[in-house]
This record gives C-alpha cells, structure tokens and sequence, in this order.
C-alpha cells in the first residue's frame, strides 16, 4: 500500500487568480446541496411515504447511473470504457461510497439514535486524514504543519459533534427515504454505531481512491461508472434482502407513493447524487483528500440554517459555537495543506527555471582524434 503514495499529488491548478475560490465555493455549494435534501426530508416528515428504504435507494443509484450515462454519451457522442486494469478499482468505488455508504447508514439509524448517528459521521475528515497517513495517500512531513493540520482537522470535527448535539427523536427521519421504524428492540444498540463508524470508513475510502482514477478519466465519466457499480451492487442486496424475507417485504401491500416521495426521488437523483458526485469528482483533482473530507463537517450547521429559515426551526447557542469552531478548523486545514501545495510548487518551479546546462567542447578534439563529433564532455546542472 506503501506505492499509493503517488496520489497525493494533486492536479497542477489553472492559473487564474479566481480559481481556488471557484473550487472552495463548489465545494461549499455542494454541502448547502446536501443541507437542503435534509431540510425536505424533515418537511416531508408528517406526511410522507411508507415503503421499504431499499428501494428508494435502487431507483436513486439506477436513475443517476442512466442520467449520467445518457448525458455523457450525448456529450461525447460515444461510449467510453474504462481501461481494464481499473475496472477493479471502479467496481470497489461504486460499491463504497455509493452503495455501502447509503445502506450502511439506514441500517445504522434503524439500531441507534440520531444523536449517537449525528456525532458519529462528522468523523469523517479524521478517518480519511489517518487513512490518508498510514496508506501513504498524502505525503506527510512530521513537522509543525503536519500538526497544525491534526489541529484543524480535530477542531473541525469537535465543532459538527457540538452542533448536532441535543438532536433526538423518536421517529428517526432519514433523508428521502421516509419515516423507518426503529429495529432497537431487535438489535444492540453498538450494532447501529458500528454501521455508522463502518460508512465513515466506506465513504473515506471513496474520496481517496477516486482521488487517482480522477487523473485518468473525466469527472462525468467516472462518477456514471461509480454510479453503474453501485446500481449494480444495490440491485443485489436489494434481492438478498428480497429472498431473505420470503419473496416480500413485510407491509409492502400498504406502500404508496406519491408526489412527496417523487419530490424526494427527484432531489436525491439529479441534485444530492448526479450533480453532487461530478462536481466533487470535479474538485478531487486539485484538492487534498483531506480537505475535501472537511467539507462534510459543514452540512450540520448549513441544515440548521436551512431549518431555521425555511422550516421555522430555532437556532441554539451550541449551533453557533460550533459552526464557528468549524469555520477555524477548515481555516487551519485549507491554509496548511493546500497553502503548502502551492508554496512547494512554486519552489520547484523556480528550481526547474534556475538549472542551466553548459557545454564545454575545448578538448573534444584531443579525446576523439580531432574529427570524430562533438563531446559533451562537462555538462553541469547549476542551481542559480
């Protein structure tokens, strides 16, 4: 695991004075996104659909996968395959962070609390910071930088926890997927943390490994074939589960579903998935894994906002403080990492510019007989 190492280089940026801005707003833009598909979860909350999570999520992954698909192959105006030494990779990222992600998070909500799943997934930047550390996806430097990006990773995270605290309910709202009866009296209650901690593993695994397929191929590209493996791994746990249960789910007479859920369906397939995904795959190239992870710590207090604004919902003191120390740790992480990526390649740009080569023929004469070509007989880099 050591050889991955290689992809913790990012992609050298456009030069153009508004672009890291660009790429911090999409990435901000991309959470508000996210925030939002919360916020109409909970306002479709009181009168929403009952039906079987499953299949919300079948219909998302496969009706993002074929939007994709259809757009790029129009764009292009062919079918691109990827190449076959990737195919491996692929299959693994659509299975993670598409499939995995989302079905380890229903099952998480169905064994825990909302509160104990609130806090949980703001570990996000820290699982994918100490992946990225020991499998070698970013370069580290165990000095004063290194640690200043500990500390803003840890005061990030520590400020998502303190801004979801105190969130609890007895009917679990999952967003777009309706209101699921809580399983808590059937499994233990760490059965539901674990499957929580687990998506924060899958979904860190996904940023890091699409981090290098991102140099390869296309941002549309790459997140239809993430988006087809995960349809594809959906499809069969959906019919494990189907003949797991006999051939029906249970209750699956009494489903409905209506303009509220085909709002939800809509949302989650062409905002929450295909824009969201193209435009981070976008991101990844110029962006540390890391870094993009901490972006994740933003969606507790933009849900809050949200809430307040459109849904009436109160704001708390403990919202504040903790998007404010959320702010300061993707402060410190963005300045110590990305800051740095630029400053060391301005520093090997201007090495590369101060090496000259001299030629030197005043013996070649004496060393080949006089007529034998010319020799390269001292040439010297020479840093300026």
């Amino acid at each position: 695991m050591g050889g991955m190492g290689a992809s913790s280089e990012v992609k050298e940026r456009p030069k153009k004075w508004y672009f890291s801005i660009l790429l911090h707003s999409t990435m901000f833009y991309i959470m508000l996104c996210f925030a939002g598909y919360t916020c109409i979860g909970r306002h479709l909350e009181s009168e929403s659909p009952l039906f079987e999570p499953l299949v919300f999520l079948l219909l998302r992954h496969w009706s993002s996968a074929l939007i994709l698909l259809l757009a790029v192959i129009c764009k292009d105006g062919a079918v691109k395959f990827p190449r076959s030494e990737d195919m491996g990779r692929i299959l693994l990222c659509g299975c993670l962070g598409i499939a995995a992600t989302q079905l380890l998070f229903i099952f998480g909500l169905r064994a825990t609390t909302a509160t104990n799943a609130a806090c949980i997934e703001p570990l996000i930047p820290c699982v994918t910071f100490i992946l990225a550390t020991i499998f070698g996806f970013e370069q580290t430097k165990w000095d004063r930088t290194f640690y200043l990006r500990v500390f803003g990773v840890m005061v990030g995270c520590a400020g998502a926890m303190v801004t979801t605290l105190g969130h609890t309910r007895s009917q679990i709202r999952m967003p777009g997927i309706g209101t699921v009866p809580r399983l808590g009296q059937h499994l233990p209650k760490s059965a539901g943390d674990i499957a929580i901690v687990l998506q924060c593993f899958t979904l860190s695994m996904f940023i890091l490994l699409t981090k290098e397929l991102a140099k390869k191929y296309s941002p549309m590209w790459l997140t239809a074939y993430c988006m087809l493996a995960g349809a594809l791994f959906t499809s069969l746990v959906t019919l494990l589960s189907l003949v797991a249960s006999g051939g029906e789910w249970p209750g699956w007479d009494k489903w409905h579903f209506d303009e509220a859920f085909a709002l939800e369906e809509v949302y989650a397939s062409l905002i929450a998935s295909v824009q969201n995904y193209a435009l981070r795959m976008w991101a990844i190239q110029y962006l540390h894994a890391t870094t993009v992870s901490m972006y994740f710590c933003i969606d507790p207090p933009a849900t809050a906002l949200f809430a307040a604004i459109f849904l009436g919902e109160s704001i708390h003191a403990r919202q504040v403080i903790g998007g404010m120390l959320i702010l300061v740790g993707m402060y410190v992480t963005i300045k110590f990492s990305e800051g740095n990526i630029s400053k060391s390649k301005e520093l090997e740009n201007d090495a590369m510019e101060g090496i000259t080569l001299e030629y030197n023929d005043e013996d070649e004469d004496e060393e080949f007989g006089g007529e034998s070509g010319p020799l390269l007989k001292n040439v010297q880099g020479k840093i300026n």
